[in-house]
């Protein structure tokens, strides 16, 4: 969209702006800044932060297949059977498909 990128796939961290990544694999969690993202995240499409205001992760080794972005909603389908949300302690039992609202901009 004009105010987020929308990312899923089959990873589990963002790495952070001091990580240097060598031969793969590339694991996260040992370098400041890294975050954890079970295959979903959002970034500011003007200036590519990570929003870490979203914290939705999928339980699921392979990760999503298919997203969509529509007006008001975020759609993921995939492998798994539930999505948690961290920050606010919410789990989300759709197995194989979820919608999140549209996340907003902050500020």
């Amino acid at each position: 969209t004009r105010e987020r990128v929308y990312l899923v796939g089959h990873y589990d961290f963002v790495l952070g702006k001091n990580t240097t990544c060598g031969a793969p694999p590339c694991k996260g969690s040992t370098e400041a800044g890294d975050e954890p993202n079970r295959h979903l995240s959002v970034f500011d499409a003007r200036t590519g932060a990570h929003d870490l205001s979203f914290t939705g992760q999928a339980n699921t080794p392979q990760g999503p297949y298919v997203t969509m972005v529509g007006r008001d909603h975020w759609y993921v389908g995939g492998d798994f059977t539930n999505i948690d949300v961290r920050a606010g302690g919410q789990e989300f039992k759709q197995p194989g498909f979820v919608q999140f609202p549209a996340v907003e901009p902050r500020g």
